[in-house]
Formats: structure tokens, C-alpha cells, sequence
């Protein structure tokens, strides 16, 4: 407990919880399976 205390503000103060802020959300690439994918992304989940 007296470790995990002051875990946030010592990587706030070290920079470590903006690490990934410039980064924007990504998305994935599945290839020739693309369609695929939005076809079960669109489809219904009653449907599948």
C-alpha cells in the first residue's frame, strides 16, 4: 500500500501517463478479410 500510493503521482511527475495522448485511435487492418469483418460488424448479434 505504501508503494502503490504514490505510483500516479510519480509517473505523472515522470511524464509516463501521457505517454500515448499524441496518439490517435487507431484502426485495424484485417486484410482480405475486411468485408468479412463488416459484414459480422453490421449483421445483427440475433442475427449471427
Amino acid at each position: 500500500m505504501i508503494i502503490a500510493g504514490p505510483g500516479p503521482c510519480l509517473a505523472d511527475q515522470l511524464g509516463g501517463t501521457s505517454a500515448f495522448a499524441d496518439e490517435g485511435p487507431g484502426s485495424l487492418n484485417f486484410g482480405k478479410l475486411h468485408p468479412l469483418v463488416g459484414l459480422i460488424q453490421n449483421t445483427a448479434p440475433d442475427k449471427l
